[in-house]
């Protein structure tokens, strides 16, 4: 759900985490971020 302050943005903000799990052999309460970046809202990219 967004926030309203967000619906004005510019720009989607995208986090991706790495998964962790019980297949892996990782903690599922640790999710660490490998990488962040933007997407202009009005050009796509």
């Amino acid at each position: 759900m967004a926030h309203k302050a967000e619906d004005t943005f510019p720009y989607y903000s995208i986090s991706v985490y790495e998964k962790h799990n019980e297949q892996c052999g990782g903690v599922p309460e640790t999710t660490h971020r490998l990488m962040s970046y933007e997407v202009d809202k009005k050009q796509g990219k």
